[in-house]
């Protein structure tokens, strides 16, 4: 009888319940600095995935410890943002009803002491280009946000800065300027293989987008781009989707 290979998904220990450690034990692990300096009054984290058995990945949790930290010293709304991914099948229950990585995390985030009301959940990105998108048209724009913090891992950080920045440029012309923090989790204690993978994915990723940039600069060109050119999001199904290997894709 031979014994099945062991799943690579980022775990370096199983997991007990949802709380792979205890939050404040976490931090000295994921961060260093003072995080009192980040007063902004919302708190935006990005989701990152589920694993095989529908967990939050262990990169996932450390950005959820962060926030919940920074709950922690100050009072305020946290906002879940993720659907999902386009890279791989989405987790389903066993009814059969998609889990959204948002779900999760938010689930997370009120078994550590978060109230549900100081949770809002966003289920429509798969992307962080959409995380960014959605996040303004659901709550900065309607709710009056006028600053908040972003919250996600090191290796995911020099993207997700410059589409916040890139997509928040372009709706400042004729709206509101927003003060917007950037809170990077380190991931040095993870996985190495997958996380390595994911860099290089990452620097890759935004080289290109760093392309579409430069002629996608007003918000009407964004608008149509999003919903025209974007794979995730138009409707040419004829479009070949991007294969990515096996260790990438452990990483969404």
């Amino acid at each position: 009888m031979t014994s099945s290979p062991a799943i690579k998904d980022g775990w370096n220990r199983a997991p007990v319940g949802w709380n792979h450690v205890e939050v404040e034990d976490n931090i000295g692990h994921i961060f260093e600095g003072d995080l009192s300096q980040y007063q902004q009054e919302h708190i935006m984290v990005l989701a990152g995935g589920l694993d095989q058995m529908g967990r939050n990945h262990p990169w996932v949790t450390d950005r959820l410890d962060l926030a919940i930290q920074l709950y922690k010293i100050k009072h305020r709304k946290i906002y879940m943002l993720g659907g999902g991914t386009y890279h791989k099948a989405p987790y389903m229950n066993r009814e059969k009803f998609v889990i959204h990585e948002c779900t999760m995390g938010a689930k997370y985030l009120i078994d550590h002491g978060v109230n549900k009301e100081d949770i809002y959940r966003e289920w429509t990105s798969y992307d962080t280009i959409a995380n960014a998108f959605f996040g303004l048209l659901h709550f900065v724009v309607p709710l009056g946000i006028e600053d908040f913090v972003v919250i996600t891992s090191d290796f995911h950080m020099p993207r997700a800065k410059e589409i916040f920045k890139w997509i928040f440029s372009m709706w400042n012309e004729g709206h509101n300027s927003y003060e917007i923090g950037f809170l990077e989790v380190k991931s040095d204690n993870l996985d190495s293989e997958i996380i390595d993978a994911r860099r290089t994915r990452e620097a890759r990723s935004l080289f290109q987008l760093k392309g579409t940039m430069e002629v996608v600069n007003t918000w009407d060109d964004f608008h149509r781009w999003f919903y025209v050119d974007h794979q995730a999001y138009n409707c040419n199904f004829e479009m070949p989707k991007e294969k990515i290997d096996i260790r990438t894709s452990n990483s969404y």
